[in-house]
Parts: C-alpha cells; sequence; structure tokens
C-alpha cells in the first residue's frame, strides 16, 4: 500500500510540476526616447518612458499613437514644451484604467508647459457666427469648420499634469 501511495505521489509531482510550452513569463521591458519636432509619417509610441522636447506637431493626415502605460515627460528649464494636433491629424491615447498613458512636466509647477492642444475641423461657435478662427495660444493656427463628423482620434485614460501654460502673456523661449 505504501508503494502505491508513493508512486501515485510521484506521478501526480510528475504531471501537475510540468510547465507547458505556452505559458510565459515575458516581462515586458518600457522603451524610451525623445519625441521632438513635426511627426509627418504615422507613429507609434510602445508601452514606455519618453521625454518631450519642444513644441511637437502631429501634421495633417498623421497619426500619432501611444500605448498603455506610457510617461511623456518634458521639463520647462529646456524652453517652451506642447503637444499640438493640426487640423486633419490624429492622436490615439490607448491608457486603460490600470496603465493611463501619463503627460508630465519635471518642475510639477501648475502652467509650466502647453499641455496637449488639438485644432480640430468641426463646427465651432466664435463671435460673430464665423466658422473657422485662429488659435489664441501664440500658434496661430487654424482651427473649425464644416465638417460635423470630423475625428481628431481618441484620448482613452490619459492624465496631463502641469499644462496650461499662457504663451499669451509669457513670452516663447
Amino acid at each position: 500500500m505504501k508503494k502505491l501511495i508513493l508512486s501515485l505521489a510521484i506521478l501526480s509531482t510528475i504531471f501537475t510540476g510540468c510547465s507547458s510550452d505556452n505559458e510565459s513569463d515575458t516581462v515586458i521591458i518600457p522603451q524610451t526616447g525623445e519625441i521632438s519636432g513635426d511627426i509627418t509619417a504615422n507613429k507609434t509610441f510602445e508601452y514606455g518612458n519618453y521625454t518631450l522636447k519642444g513644441i511637437v506637431k502631429v501634421k495633417a493626415g498623421v497619426t500619432l499613437t501611444f500605448d498603455a502605460g506610457s510617461t511623456i515627460t518634458c521639463d520647462k528649464i529646456n524652453g517652451d514644451n506642447a503637444l499640438l494636433v493640426e487640423n486633419g491629424g490624429k492622436l490615439i491615447i490607448n491608457g486603460t484604467e490600470s496603465a493611463p498613458v501619463v503627460f508630465t512636466e519635471v518642475s510639477k509647477i501648475p502652467g509650466s508647459w502647453g499641455g496637449i492642444i488639438m485644432y480640430g475641423d468641426a463646427p465651432i461657435k466664435a463671435l460673430g457666427g464665423v466658422s473657422t478662427a485662429t488659435s489664441e495660444d501664440g500658434m496661430s493656427l487654424p482651427y473649425g469648420g464644416t465638417n460635423a463628423t470630423h475625428n481628431g482620434g481618441s484620448l482613452n485614460y490619459v492624465r496631463v499634469e502641469y499644462a496650461g501654460k499662457n504663451w499669451l502673456t509669457e513670452p516663447k523661449n
């Protein structure tokens, strides 16, 4: 009887202790890099930690995507910083509840960078009943139009910290 119990114990250890080749203990290593200048071709930033340097413009016809859990940091010491999505460009932020995408600034001082600014083509309500306008953020870019179905992208679970710099009252660097 003892031999039977011992044999069963050994067999159960062998069959339950084996791991399948399909099991994965993959560790995802965050990517790193710099985001600067004009974005002129579709670009996806995989999960990672990125540095935003300067005024970054997503040009018309281009889609910029950020994967869940990414952190994008800028530093006001290096000059003006903002992420601008020009009319016709798209920004897709794929954050999740447990892994939001965070845009932040090193100093942690409110209003220390421009944040995310999107210039769309959807109808606007402006003084004088005009259908388009020029941005008052110091960039002087056009926005507004007659395209009620305009789609500038989607922002899911994104946090923008310390943004709101007013370039009209503060000179641009």
